[in-house]
């Protein structure tokens, strides 16, 4: 089973500045978690929609919302990928109720 790299982590500022930053955005940089199941798992993943008789859902790029979560430790950003059934048309982001009750309880978990 291949694990791809789900957590990406921005340059961390230096610690000691030597002029001014031009941005205070390089105190805000949060870490990414980017979840994509359909390629962690590799396994296929069928349309919910019951008059799609079970087409197999394919990758459709990334979803264009990024949720801002908020950890024990601090917050970070959570991108995800869509996921398209060629039959119906019906996209899903992967992180949908929708998508997590097609696995198995050991899929669940990983999340």
């Amino acid at each position: 089973m291949r694990h791809p790299n789900l957590w990406w982590y921005p340059p961390q500022p230096p610690t000691i500045f030597t002029q001014p930053p031009s941005s205070p955005d390089v105190f805000f940089c949060r870490p990414l978690f980017l979840w994509m199941p359909l390629k962690m798992w590799l396994i296929p993943l069928a349309c919910v929609q019951p008059a799609c008789n079970n087409h197999r859902l394919t990758a459709a790029g990334l979803y264009r919302t990024v949720r801002k979560v908020l950890d024990i430790d601090g917050w970070y950003d959570m991108a995800t990928e869509y996921l398209e059934c060629k039959g119906c048309k019906k996209k899903y982001p992967a992180w949908s109720e929708e998508i997590w009750t097609w696995g198995t309880a050991d899929h669940s978990l990983q999340f």
